[in-house]
């Protein structure tokens, strides 16, 4: 995700957080990234193990193993959704992460799962 933060503009209104200015401030490429819709790849196969996930490819033969917040976004992911959707219900699932955090480490766990063919772009046609 690229972030374009505005250097010119340093003020903030009293009822809103910086945080959140930062994050709105995200640069026209990052806004169609982030509205994307992201949604599990047919073919993958998983398995359960305790708080994580086993992920197998079997056109790659590739196992990936998701620790306990990328198994959650796996859960997720069984209805397509944006990483901004899935970040807000990381702060739910996780409630000491913020979300300036979760949308950081969603968008980063995305994008590893779509270099390994895990997760699929479902808004392009």
């Amino acid at each position: 995700m690229r972030m374009c933060l505005s250097r010119k503009r340093r003020t903030v209104d009293k009822d809103s957080s910086p945080v959140i200015i930062a994050i709105v401030q995200l640069s026209q490429k990052g806004r169609n990234e982030m509205s994307a819709l992201y949604g599990r790849s047919a073919s993958i196969e998983m398995a359960p193990l305790q708080d994580e996930t086993i992920l197998f490819s079997p056109e790659k033969k590739q196992f990936c193993v998701l620790n306990r917040t990328a198994s959650f976004l796996w859960s997720e992911l069984a209805t397509p959704t944006t990483t901004e959707s899935l970040a807000a219900r990381v702060c739910q699932k996780f409630s000491e992460v913020s979300l300036e955090n979760a949308l950081i480490d969603t968008d980063r766990a995305i994008r590893e799962m779509l270099a390994l063919n895990f997760v699929v772009d479902t808004s392009v046609r």
